[in-house]
């Protein structure tokens, strides 16, 4: 897949286990176009994900929108702050925010975001326990976390990374140590 969002028809179509032949003539019925680029037919990820869709069928993981972010941070302009630096990094990428522990892991749950980012002092269940579940649960095997934590000692961020978390950030922090540490977890944009 490019960085434009098209992918070559012979990769969508194993991504969709069909025959490239099969996966144009859906093309061709809806109406959707395939480019022609380099050589070689490609289609608009977006556009595959919708004929999936309308046929009913799954849609692949890779054809999800990169990245999924999470954000449960209970203060509300730190919640704002992290999304906004997220947001300009990616301006693609899906964003949702969780203000107390319990609402996040419902979150967590249901939309199995690339990147965690938590608050350990949260309400009603702990960022410590949100990266347990995130490090135990099968389906999010993907989800990477970074906590943020107002207790920036030895003892606090050691639970964190034996918790599950692959980095923590000391509050307060600034825009740039947000993104460096969020390139550092999922890597370059």
């Amino acid at each position: 897949m490019d960085g434009t969002g098209y992918i070559p028809l012979g990769s969508a179509a194993a991504l969709c286990c069909v025959s490239p032949a099969t996966l144009r003539n859906w093309f061709r019925r809806a109406g959707l176009p395939v480019r022609w680029s380099r050589g070689e037919s490609s289609l608009a990820r977006k556009d595959l994900k919708g004929c999936l869709q309308s046929r009913g069928l799954p849609v692949p993981e890779e054809l999800e929108p990169w990245p999924r972010l999470l954000i449960v941070e209970d203060d509300e302009a730190v919640s704002r702050l992290l999304e906004r630096v997220l947001a300009d990094l990616w301006p693609r990428a899906v964003i949702r925010t969780a203000s107390d522990g319990l609402e996040g892991a419902l979150e967590l749950l249901d939309f199995r975001p690339d990147l965690l980012l938590a608050d350990l002092g949260l309400p009603g269940m702990s960022g410590l326990e949100l990266c347990r579940m995130a490090q135990s649960r099968r389906e999010l095997s993907r989800t990477r976390v970074l906590v943020l934590t107002g207790l920036n000692d030895e003892l606090t961020n050691g639970q964190a990374l034996e918790g599950g978390a692959h980095e923590f950030l000391a509050k307060p922090f600034t825009p740039d140590e947000v993104v460096r540490s969020v390139l550092r977890i999922l890597g370059p944009v």
